[in-house]
């Protein structure tokens, strides 16, 4: 374990810069920057091999590989570009402090995450490979005869079903529109195109080849996570990304790989001539891509001997932003146990008793889930200053379709509901906001934000080189690089605006009070899962990803599972005293395929 390392990257990526050498070095203004253009030279030139095929080109291919001696000059640039690069770095290396001990920690955990890696079952994800390739080519057949067009033909594809009298102009393609166009009754050719173009639109095939491709023998996947991947200091995902997993279907995956694994796959021909799986696949599945795509986290497996336990922090960000807002409403609801999301329905938005959304045995009533969902859909969207525009969109993407009145009315019931959040004056979005911009202006104070231990404060390293610091009730900071206030908005108040970047790119973002907020909200939460992640680890939980607000292990499966499901939850919530009256609560599941 390389306890002694110091990750420039890392360190980079913690004070709000780009964590790319280049990136980083552009943000500071180092005097040596990264070479760019000349290392992709040197790596082109010597780190690929080149294809030879022989004079005559018959199909044998030779790969040759460049010799110092054979291209002494550019040897000698790429030599050149090493020793630029490592200067870049020591500079990088002289300006930013270390972390913090705890953060320190939090690396040291993401670096043994990654050199764990994710058990992958590479069996299932051969067979499942195979299904999709058989099943992607029919279904693209199915879609030319009926349309004479492919289903990635985006706007031909838009134009075709806008051109069909049995349904309504459509003003795209997206995958909320189609979902709910199938719907309606439809012919058989039609409901046939749109499942196709919905099935084709998904990303499972190409997870399913990262799967394989990033998968050792050994059947672990590793170095799929990032430290500090947001600005938050959450992390993120590559290669196989499984962050951005659908939620699936858990029946519709059980169903999957009971499939997978039946003997069908060794019998060769059925009657039909199809292979055996084929026939049976058909006989299982009405619509094959999607019910793969609904088990793409089944193909993590526990390896024999193991049990997966997932630790998951119950609505913690709609609990931190009510414990930081000192929300007195949404506080006591979270201390009773009640579904905060039928008391705001209940009370704010259909005005009935609590009581009238509930069976005898305590489970929500079906009739009553639609008006739960819409108020799920507002407590958790709309406290961070959403406007009713945002609020459809963040709607649409949960599948709820409300009316632009329906936006402006959830939204005026919220912040009727909890002012502590929302009070233009004294509300936690307004004094954020006004804290943020007040530290700015006057550098060298440190500016509280009141009921709270949140402060913001300017950090200045020269001339040129500054931030805005907010720091969390656990002593980590959000660092928001060459603040400014700007001009006044529309609305004739001041705009805070600071550097950061999107996809590699470093831009200037204005921020306000609700950002703000979520920033915060999702620090703290994002501090209060590497602590139960610490605390786990700590005490030998195979850690080998965080996901969101997830831990994830491997245990061993001798071990009674009830003993382990407490025991990890309770670690979960040993917290330190920075979160003291902060209703947290997880949950943990007991699993041998990974699911939600």
């Amino acid at each position: 374990m390389p306890r002694r390392w110091s990750c420039t990257a890392a360190r980079a990526a913690y004070w709000g810069l780009r964590r790319s050498l280049e990136g980083a070095g552009s943000d500071l203004e180092t005097e040596i920057q990264k070479m760019g253009d000349l290392g992709k030279q040197f790596i082109h030139t010597f780190c690929i091999p080149r294809k030879y095929k022989g004079p005559k080109k018959n199909g044998i291919i030779t790969q040759l590989w460049a010799e110092p001696q054979e291209l002494p000059i550019q040897w000698t640039d790429g030599k050149f570009y090493c020793m630029v690069d490592a200067k870049a770095e020591s500079q990088i290396d002289r300006l930013l402090p270390d972390l913090p001990k705890f953060e320190q920690q939090v690396w040291d955990l993401d670096f043994r995450i990654n050199t764990h890696g994710i058990p992958i079952d590479l069996d299932s994800v051969g067979k499942a490979i195979h299904f999709s390739d058989h099943y992607s080519q029919h279904a693209v057949q199915r879609f030319n005869a009926i349309t004479a067009l492919n289903p990635t033909q985006r706007d031909r594809v838009l134009e075709y079903l806008n051109q069909r009298e049995e349904m309504e102009k459509l003003p795209n393609l997206r995958t909320k529109t189609l979902s709910r166009i199938t719907q309606n009754d439809l012919p058989t050719d039609l409901r046939d195109v749109i499942n196709i173009r919905l099935d084709s639109a998904r990303a499972s095939v190409k997870k399913l080849e990262s799967m394989r491709a990033n998968t050792s023998t050994d059947g672990f996947a590793r170095g799929l996570f990032v430290y500090y991947g947001a600005h938050t200091g959450r992390f993120s995902a590559k290669r196989v990304q499984p962050h951005n997993f659908i939620r699936g279907d858990g029946r519709m995956a059980a169903a999957t790989f009971r499939y997978l694994n039946n003997g069908c796959w060794h019998g060769g021909l059925g009657p039909s001539g199809l292979p055996a799986w084929v026939e049976t696949a058909d006989i299982y599945f009405p619509r094959p891509l999607k019910a793969l795509a609904h088990s793409m986290r089944g193909f993590i497996k526990a390896p024999e001997g193991k049990v997966i336990l997932s630790g998951d922090y119950s609505q913690i960000e709609a609990r931190v932003l009510a414990w930081l807002a000192c929300c007195e409403t949404l506080l006591n609801s979270y201390a009773k146990g009640e579904d905060v999301y039928v008391r705001f329905a209940a009370d704010h938005m259909y005005r009935r008793q609590y009581s009238d959304y509930f069976d005898a045995d305590g489970k929500v009533l079906p009739h009553m889930a639609d008006e739960r969902q819409r108020a799920k859909s507002a407590v958790l969207g709309c406290g961070f200053q959403l406007g009713a525009r945002g609020f459809l969109e963040y709607c649409d993407n949960m599948d709820i379709i409300l009316t632009e009145q329906e936006a402006e009315f959830t939204i005026q019931a919220y912040r009727g509901a909890y002012p502590e959040i929302s009070d233009w004056g004294s509300g936690l979005w307004s004094r954020a906001n006004y804290c943020a911009i007040r530290a700015t202006e006057q550098e060298g104070d440190k500016v509280t934000l009141y009921g709270t231990t949140v402060t913001y404060h300017v950090h200045r390293l020269d001339s040129q080189r500054w931030w805005l610091i907010c720091t969390l009730p656990s002593g980590r900071h959000i660092a928001y690089y060459r603040p400014k206030v700007q001009d006044v908005n529309q609305w004739g108040k001041p705009v805070l605006s600071f550097r950061t970047e999107w996809m590699g790119k470093s831009y200037r973002e204005q921020t306000y009070g609700g950002r703000l907020v979520e920033n915060m909200v999702q620090g703290i939460a994002r501090d209060i899962m590497c602590v139960g992640a610490l605390n786990a680890a700590n005490v030998e939980y195979d850690i080998f990803a965080l996901i969101h607000d997830e831990i994830v292990s491997l245990c061993n499966d001798q071990v009674d599972k009830e003993y382990l499901k407490k025991d990890l939850r309770e670690l979960l919530l040993s917290l330190p005293d920075w979160t003291a009256g902060l209703p947290l609560d997880a949950e943990v599941k007991a699993m041998y395929r990974y699911s939600k």
